[in-house]
């Protein structure tokens, strides 16, 4: 693999010399370069050795050909220019292009060099469709354009050529300049000629006495060129001219100045078109992108040096006014829905119907509640561009959304949430970026203050000043002089405007400083101080004396005394000086404090503006998921509708296709048992002639003979027919006998008996008459028997072709009900699948660590990217399906192997079973009575059995019945003497509660006595009370015994009657 060329070949051509070991090889690359080599070809080895480059093409190339001996070479490229060159003289700075007439801007696209009879020709063809032949040595004047002669279709037409220099600036200008050029006026190839010949200087062909006369000339010009540079060197200062002054050839000059203007006028144009296009563009963006916004995305940036980033808001577009009424409308109907739910939850009465998957205290709570439907009232006239209101009470549950309406509206609601929730951000910026601009104000008061007093203390420092961004001032749109890096063009006439703005606006000011009366009132107002420097406060200003610099003793004591008190005072002054200058350092440094705090504070705030802001996008990303969420499950719905339509009319269908099968198989069948019948019917009448013939000939002496003559069948041409069956080859012909239903001399007919040879001797001719007939009748039934079987077969056939329809159909139908079925589920379950947010905190870290043990660190644990351990998993599932495959097959395989020996085991267990009862058979005594049941003398004994046996159980059924009516007499008795215990309960019950209102009234009368003054003492009321309860507590204790002993009576007559459970109260109470 070889690199030889610096970028990429779009053609290249290669050939071998004589020498079978060297060859050579030219390409056309894409650096518009055409490049020549040398190869070297020997047993496993290839190499190339570069021998010249040209590099003159001024455009692509796209066409390339050689001769047969690789000494020539033909170049075409993308701008029409045609080079023919010898491959030796590829490195020469020489550039013979040729142009290939037809140029349409698209180039060449093929070349070809002249071999045989058209050895000194090169054809090439462009783009345009259009083809050129030209001469490789012809050199002659181009004709004109208009001139041309006519090409026939299918010809090839000679094209003079022109050797000259041609540049893609000069041919594009030219073409340009002369695309509306008429012949008259001039040919395309005559002035690309006359350009040429500008360039150059002179023509190329001329006479030796031409040239000679020329040169003559031009020796004159430059001796009187001479003298015109000497005596400018000469002459005055004030005549002398710059050497670009003298200008000899004026109409060149002025042909030069136009080209230029020319040009410059271009440039000009272009400059312009590509400020409109810009300008449009810009208007385009602003139009469509920043004017159709309701709110920009307004950017908080923090102030000074920060590693906080910006807080930028969210651009809101202009909501339109069917966006508006579809909101309203969707409002209003969400109001009153809330009014009938509040309503239903104050009644109580939450029906099924409502489409809700919350319980009836979930809906109560939410619609029953201080926050109902009922605070927020219904607009009936609302201004759809005055929509405001809390929409997040608007929204439905998450349980609610069972319906396509319901959630289609709650996605308009989410969709104003989220507007409402970027508007309420973007007004928190806006807020923010309005407090920034009062605290850039304080702080541009005490940066003044500061720039004031590093003024007066001399200082270089520079003051740091605070301003508000582009983009929160709003103005990234608007462009600023400081933002132009180019100068802007001014033309002559804005130049000549300027200078005279200029030269009024500087009269204007001369005029105004003579009689300039507010300046002369404010110098009077600041005594002459405006411009003077501000002094220090309170230092007062010394006057050095005059004999301060003398020696002191040249000084009088005066002289001196005065130097003594300027020292002292001057010594306070600088002190004075010192201590002001320290004053405004320690402000300076104050407000500098002040001011780091108030930037510190304001980023602050910017900090907790940036997380607000990434709580509103958290919000904002949520009610934008749960729109898709919503919007793609009314799709599901929308699609499934769908589905379940086209299923259920598949259904139908299937049921139509399965009624149809059923109906004709059951035609079918009836068809058929109707066909059957009337089969049966026939061979039984076969049966019946074969039963008259043997009845006829039985007791003939020639049965035997007779019996086969009537079954004997000979055909005629048996042979012949299994021939023609065997040479037809035809796997659809019908087999003998399979003609169809009614089909006559569809089966062959046996030939008839030969009376004199076939009977047998002294057989009568009466029984020989008669076995032709009988025979005669039964070929003629099996032939109609058989012709019934046949259209049996094809009614059975046909019976299971209808049957496999019906079960074909049954499948299709039982396949659309379980496709419909499942549908519908999944309908149900997409109903009932409602989706739920909450916010959980995620990620988790696995590390190894003990039970209960709380890790603080994560320095045991391993970052392993999620790629790597999905990978992993699928390994591990591969390998575990291939193992659970080879449980599977090895679990399958013993299972047969157990299979199998179950079965032996099975048959040797039936092989004992059958020998052990073949030796019991072999081995058992055979008796009377067992010749008896064998031989079926057994019927009468089990006869008389089973009337004996008959005779008992009627016996037995009687007994039973009498036992149970006397049962039922017992009971009867025992339910009597029960409900008789139970009324002398009763009446003791009664008994006893009198006994204790008589006691309690004794008691009465007794603590009556007892307060009278002839009562009793407490000993003797003690003693009566202990008799009266004594005796009141005995009878209690006998009628408890008597109930007890009555309670047991009945136990023991229940007990009489049928099994009982119930406890012996006696027994226990003995106990």
């Amino acid at each position: 693999r070889l690199h030889p060329f610096p970028s990429a070949a779009n053609a290249f051509r290669i050939g071998t010399s004589e020498d079978a070991t060297k060859g050579w090889l030219v390409a056309i690359c894409r650096d518009r370069a055409t490049r020549a080599f040398s190869m070297t070809l020997a047993k496993g080895a290839f190499a190339l050795v570069a021998s010249g480059e040209d590099n003159s093409a001024m455009t692509l190339g796209t066409a390339i050909a050689t001769d047969d001996a690789g000494g020539k070479v033909l170049t075409g490229c993308y701008d029409g220019t045609i080079a023919l060159r010898a491959r030796s003289a590829l490195a020469s700075a020489q550039k013979p292009h040729r142009r290939h007439r037809g140029f349409a801007n698209l180039g060449v696209t093929v070349a070809a060099m002249g071999r045989g009879a058209l050895e000194g020709w090169f054809i090439t063809g462009g783009a345009d469709g259009s083809l050129m032949v030209q001469s490789e040595k012809k050199k002659a004047a181009a004709p004109n354009v208009a001139g041309d002669p006519p090409i026939l279709e299918g010809e090839l037409a000679e094209v003079d050529t022109v050797d000259v220099d041609l540049s893609p600036l000069d041919v594009h200008s030219e073409k340009r300049r002369l695309g509306g050029a008429t012949p008259a006026e001039g040919t395309v190839w005559d002035t690309i000629a006359d350009a040429s010949r500008e360039a150059h200087g002179s023509a190329r062909e001329y006479t030796s006495e031409a040239s000679t006369s020329l040169l003559s000339q031009q020796q004159s010009l430059k001796i009187e060129f001479a003298e015109i540079l000497e005596y400018n060197r000469n002459c005055d200062p004030l005549e002398k001219l710059e050497r670009d002054e003298l200008v000899i050839d004026v109409a060149m000059r002025d042909r030069m100045v136009a080209q230029g203007d020319a040009a410059a006028e271009k440039v000009r144009e272009q400059i312009l078109n590509a400020n409109l296009r810009t300008d449009l563009t810009s208007h385009l963006i602003r139009e469509r992108c920043y004017d159709t916004m309701e709110e920009q995305a307004a950017v908080l940036m923090p102030l000074g040096e920060s590693p906080l980033g910006g807080v930028s808001g969210y651009p809101l577009p202009k909501v339109g006014e069917v966006e508006l009424r579809g909101l309203q409308m969707v409002r209003i109907q969400r109001k009153i829905e809330m009014a009938e739910l509040k309503d239903k939850a104050e009644q109580g009465s939450v029906a099924a119907t409502d489409g809700m998957l919350m319980s009836e205290e979930d809906f109560v709570t939410r619609h029953g509640g201080k926050a109902a439907a009922a605070e927020v009232p219904v607009e009936e006239e609302a201004d759809v561009k005055k929509i405001s209101g809390d929409v997040m009470a608007l929204q439905y549950h998450d349980m609610e959304l069972t319906t396509r309406e319901r959630r289609l509206n709650q996605v308009a609601l989410m969709r104003e949430s989220v507007r409402v929730r970027k508007a309420e951000m973007n007004k928190a910026i806006l807020a923010a970026i309005a407090y920034k601009s009062r605290e850039i104000d304080r702080l541009d008061e005490k940066a003044a203050r500061v720039a004031e007093i590093l003024t007066e203390l001399e200082s270089e420092e520079a003051v740091e000043r605070y301003l508000l961004s582009g983009v929160e001032e709003g103005t990234q749109l608007q462009v600023k002089d400081e933002d132009m890096t180019e100068e802007k063009y001014v033309s002559a006439k804005e130049r000549a405007a300027l200078e005279q703005a200029a030269r009024e606006e500087q009269a204007r000011k001369a005029n105004s400083d003579k009689d300039d009366q507010a300046g002369r009132a404010l110098q009077d107002m600041m005594n002459g101080s405006l411009e003077a420097k501000k002094e220090a406060v309170g230092v007062e200003v010394l006057k050095k004396p005059s004999f301060m610099d003398e020696p002191l003793e040249t000084l009088s004591e005066e002289q001196v005394k005065q130097v003594k008190e300027f020292e002292k005072r001057l010594k306070a002054v600088e002190e004075a000086q010192d201590q002001h200058r320290k004053g405004l350092e320690a402000e300076v440094k104050k407000i500098k404090g002040e001011i780091g705090l108030v930037v510190e504070a304001f980023n602050a705030k910017v900090g907790d503006m940036a997380q607000d802001k990434l709580g509103c996008d958290g919000d904002v990303y949520e009610l934008e998921l749960k729109i898709a969420l919503l919007l793609d499950s009314v799709v599901k719905e929308d699609d499934s509708h769908y589905q379940i339509q086209r299923l259920t009319k598949q259904v139908e269908v299937a049921q139509l296709d399965y009624d149809g099968a059923t109906a004709a198989l059951d035609d079918m069948k009836a068809e058929l048992e109707e066909f059957r019948e009337g089969y049966e019917t026939l061979l039984n009448d076969d049966k019946g002639i074969e039963r008259a013939f043997k009845k006829e000939v039985a007791e003939s002496p020639y049965l035997e003979e007779l019996t086969k003559l009537f079954k004997r069948r000979r055909y005629a041409g048996a042979d012949k027919h299994a021939a023609d069956a065997a040479k037809n080859l035809d796997p659809f012909a019908p087999a003998p006998g399979e003609g169809g239903p009614g089909a006559e001399g569809a089966l062959p007919r046996p030939e008839p008996l030969d009376l004199d040879t076939d009977l047998p001797e002294g057989c009568s001719d009466e029984i020989a008459d008669r076995l032709v007939e009988l025979r005669e009748s039964k070929i003629t039934m099996e032939l109609e028997v058989k012709q019934k079987a046949t259209q049996l077969m094809q009614l059975n056939r046909r019976l299971a072709e209808l049957s496999e329809n019906q079960s074909e159909a049954s499948v299709q139908l039982d396949h659309a009900r379980d496709e419909l079925s499942r549908l519908q589920q999944e309908r149900v379950m997409d109903t009932c699948d409602i989706i739920m947010f909450r916010k959980v905190k995620q990620g988790q870290v696995e590390v190894e660590g003990q039970e209960n043990e709380m890790l603080h660190d994560g320095g045991t644990g391993a970052l392993i990217e999620v790629d790597t351990v999905h990978q992993l998993n699928r390994v591990v599932r591969s390998l575990g399906k291939e193992k659970f495959d080879l449980m599977e097959e090895t679990k399958s395989f013993r299972n047969k192997i157990h299979a199998v020996n179950w079965e032996n085991q099975m048959l040797q267990l039936k092989a004992t079973d059958v020998a052990e009862n073949i030796r019991y058979f072999q081995l058992l005594w055979v008796t009377k009575d067992l010749q008896v049941a064998i031989k079926g003398g057994q019927d009468d004994r089990k006869t008389a059995q089973n009337v004996t046996l008959e005779k008992q159980m009627g016996h037995c059924k009687e007994m039973q019945e009498n036992k149970v009516e006397d049962m039922k007499q017992r009971l009867f008795k025992a339910h009597k003497q029960i409900r008789s215990k139970e009324l002398e309960n009763e009446k003791l019950g009664e008994y006893v509660q009198d006994l204790a209102v008589s006691v309690a009234q004794r008691e009465k009368i007794l603590r009556v006595r007892q307060s009278g003054p002839d009562a009793v003492d407490e000993s003797e009321y003690k003693m009566q009370e202990v008799i009266w309860r004594r005796l009141v507590l005995e009878e209690a204790r006998q009628q408890s015994e008597d109930i007890s002993i009555l309670k047991a009576e009945v136990d023991r007559l229940r007990q009489r009657t049928f099994p009982s459970f119930a406890r012996n109260y006696a027994a226990q109470m003995g106990r």
